[in-house]
């Protein structure tokens, strides 16, 4: 697995800082060879937490809070035109479960292979992995189990069997909120 690594200063000129730079981005080459990325992240730690931004659009890499329900969330990833676009994580954590959804993402929206992991703070309905496609956010009924609709089926833990709904929305398209809400 490719590792990312960033490097930030909080600006300011800084006697012998190029060659500091320089010299960390040498020894992680010697190190990880082609299994690592270096990052540089403009606007010292504001950059960092808020990520890039071009005439007032985020842009390149960056993080993003928010809530949805009593869900708490953290998006960090690859923007473009102000929205994720590119690969993303996105870690959620409410009262009972901590969730981590990995994939691509266009205009905000779940698109292709998707990661999408529960764990329960309890232990008392196990853990979950699943696998589902996405396409522009629409993510297809794989098949129908005693009137519950099923997106995914469980990688991990037979306690959580599936990714599914009793009453899905066909118009609902799966993403980063609040790009998921409306649909075409």
């Amino acid at each position: 697995m490719k590792k990312r690594v960033g490097i930030l200063t909080s600006g300011g000129d800084c006697p012998g800082l190029n060659a500091t730079i320089r010299g960390v981005a040498k020894a992680l080459y010697a190190r990880f060879g082609e299994n690592v990325e270096i990052v540089g992240i403009l606007n010292g730690y504001h950059g960092l937490i808020t990520g890039e931004y071009k005439d007032g659009v985020r842009c390149g890499q960056g993080a993003w809070y928010y809530a949805s329900g009593d869900t708490k969330w953290c998006f960090t990833g690859e923007w473009a035109n102000d929205a994720p676009n590119g690969y993303g994580e996105c870690l959620g954590e409410n009262e009972s479960a901590i969730l981590c959804e990995k994939g691509n993402y266009t205009d905000g929206l779940d698109n292709g292979t998707m990661t999408y992991e529960v764990d329960t703070k309890d232990g008392s309905t196990g853990r979950g992995l699943f696998y589902y496609t996405a396409t522009n956010g629409k993510v297809p009924i794989i098949e129908e189990d005693r009137g519950r609709y099923i997106y995914a089926h469980n990688e991990l833990d037979n306690n959580v069997r599936s990714l599914s709904d009793d009453n899905p929305d066909p118009d609902k398209k799966w993403g980063i909120s609040p790009w998921d809400i409306d649909a075409d």
